[in-house]
């Protein structure tokens, strides 16, 4: 889970500034919860795609991570989730 540890502070500083935008702190505590929700939301759907369809014929690291059809599937299913997080930061 190395991607939440660098996306979290991104995520808390744009939640804050967010918050001063909108000028409440509930809004902002919305933000910063919606967002870890779906980057969790990813990273497990991740880890559940590679789990169920794993690469096991390769010959460099490369192809396990970025040759793969699991990545194309999750690199999808990201995009799928995108009007949900934009229909759920409408308020």
């Amino acid at each position: 889970m190395n991607t939440t540890k660098l996306v979290e502070p991104a995520i808390a500083v744009s939640s804050i500034i967010c918050g001063i935008v909108l000028g409440s702190v509930v809004s902002g505590l919305m933000i910063f919860g919606l967002s870890l929700l779906f980057l969790l939301l990813n990273v497990v759907s991740g880890l559940v795609i590679n789990l169920w369809l794993p690469k096991i014929n390769w010959e460099n690291e490369v192809q396990v991570v970025k040759q793969s059809f699991q990545f194309c599937l999750q690199w999808c299913l990201t995009w799928l989730f995108l009007p949900l997080q934009l229909q759920l930061f409408d308020f």
